[in-house]
């Protein structure tokens, strides 16, 4: 049996194509049963449509795969989509789950694989109001907005109770006059939560210089684990008191198969895992644990699409429903400390199906639809 990956390469992740390539690998290793060669694309910063289609042909076609996943960004799934359809040939759509605004996928073989980054934003927004915060300033970096994750956070906090007094965009290079703006619109609105979407050596510019504000005002931190960083923590342990963070996983769940995913990964590469090692992880089960072989061997791809369809996983972020072509799980709330630890202090068991096509139905996507959980 083949497996396919479409892999992108990142600047601002450079290990992003290597820890979800030993991802699937971890996979692999979990299912000795079953003789799996992989046949690994590169397929850049996954912009070029024309390039992944080309390089999906190659898998299909030269390669003779069985099942691709694909993590190539939300710009490509209707073309990649309409491809193996076609070919009747098993495809997983990989995401972190940045965008609300998507169709269902209505195909056998194609099947959507989402961390659902969004509705972990959704339940932050929840939880902070439920916990008597009133009053929200967004500030968003202008590289990495974070696409749909801001809107679903005050979406929620709005719809209990709370409210967003302000949004400010950040700059290509901070300079003095930003962080006087800001001050001047914090005074103005008199936050108590400061949401905030930054990640890498953005996050330590901002933070930074905003960490003299983040005291002044006594304000809470908060914002999506994706773009939020732990060495922030580690940097101002004095001023900053915890960032309370969303996320579908968090590497320091207490839980034996969590804990062993942590454990495996570190053995196979050095590296820590990450939500890059986990969504290739997940994707390469989500395929090898729903296996039908014909009399020859050979994977029967409309079987094995249908056990895809309607299936329970058990991962190291929890028990992962799959139905509808997509994967449904819930989220949990942590606060990132200076110990570097994320301490998870709720779980939020909803998948928010309801309220996603209700609220987006009509919604735009924005941005060019990078693959990644951020531009």
């Amino acid at each position: 049996m083949k497996i396919g990956l479409l892999v992108p390469n990142s600047q601002l992740f450079p290990l992003v194509g290597l820890q979800f390539c030993d991802g699937v690998m971890l996979a692999l290793q979990a299912n000795p049963q079953l003789k799996i060669e992989l046949v690994i694309e590169d397929v850049g910063n996954a912009t070029n449509t024309e390039l992944i289609k080309s390089k999906s042909n190659k898998l299909l076609l030269q390669d003779r795969v069985d099942a691709v996943i694909a993590y190539v960004g939300a710009k490509n799934n209707e073309e990649l989509t309409d491809l193996f359809d076609k070919h009747k040939k098993i495809l997983v759509l990989a995401e972190m789950g940045a965008f609300a605004r998507y169709e269902n996928i209505d195909s056998t073989y194609v099947h959507r694989y989402s961390l659902r980054e969004w509705a972990a934003s959704y339940a932050l927004g929840k939880y902070l109001a439920s916990q008597g915060f009133s009053k929200a300033f967004i500030c968003l970096s202008m590289m990495d907005a974070g696409y749909q994750l801001p809107y679903s956070f005050v979406s929620a906090f709005e719809s209990a109770g709370g409210k967003a007094v302000g949004y400010m965009s950040a700059q290509l290079k901070f300079n003095d006059s930003f962080f006087e703006q800001l001050d001047n619109r914090i005074n103005e609105s008199q936050p108590d939560i400061l949401y905030c979407a930054f990640s890498g050596k953005d996050a330590i510019d901002f933070f930074n210089g905003a960490m003299k504000l983040i005291e002044k005002y006594k304000l809470q931190v908060a914002g999506p684990a994706l773009l939020t960083i732990a060495e922030v923590v580690e940097k101002h342990p004095d001023s900053l008191h915890g960032i309370i963070t969303s996320s579908a996983w968090y590497p320091s769940l207490q839980s034996e198969i969590n804990e062993k995913f942590c454990r495996d990964f570190k053995m196979l590469n050095d590296n820590e895992a990450d939500r890059f090692a986990l969504l290739g992880y997940e994707c390469a089960l989500y395929i090898l644990n729903n296996v039908v072989q014909q009399a020859d061997g050979r994977l029967s791809q409309k079987e094995t699409a249908a056990k895809m369809r309607s299936c329970n996983l058990l991962t190291p972020r929890g028990g992962i429903n799959c139905n509808h072509a997509q994967s449904l799980s819930g989220s949990y709330i942590a606060k990132v400390s200076s110990s570097d630890i994320s301490e998870v202090i709720h779980f939020v068991d909803d998948d928010q199906e309801d309220w996603r096509l209700a609220n987006f139905n009509n919604h735009p996507n924005e941005g060019w639809l990078n693959p990644y959980p951020c531009t």
